[in-house]
């Protein structure tokens, strides 16, 4: 019976798990690991979660699924510049979530010119 509590009271007291996630994600969006864009296409909406989706060019393809993946910013004003039609490059971290469409998180989005 001792040893069951010690058990519970071990795995319920490691509330710090989201604490080193949430320091590792810090460190990836502030790290040089990042060295340039994971991903270009065009804007084709803004969604009403912090976010839009992309329509990935055929060079930037990540799945045999369709051509659209979601972004997800932490901060709403890196969306204050993008509107529907731009070209973009978007750097991202973490997983990249298999849903329909799949989900990243972008870490900095740059606005190509229209001319290239």
């Amino acid at each position: 019976m001792i040893a069951s509590l010690l058990i519970m009271f071990v795995g319920c007291s490691n509330t710090d798990s989201n604490d080193t996630k949430k320091g590792y994600d810090d460190k990836v969006a502030n790290s040089a690991e990042i060295t340039g864009p994971g991903v270009e296409g065009y804007v084709k909406k803004q969604t009403s979660n912090r976010g839009f989706l992309l329509e990935v060019t055929k060079d930037h393809q990540m799945f045999d699924t369709g051509t659209l993946i979601h972004v997800g910013v932490d901060e709403e004003t890196m969306l204050d510049e993008l509107e529907v039609g731009q070209n973009v490059s978007v750097w991202y971290g973490g997983p990249i979530l298999e849903s329909d469409p799949p989900k990243i998180k972008g870490l900095k989005i740059e606005i190509k010119d229209s001319e290239n």
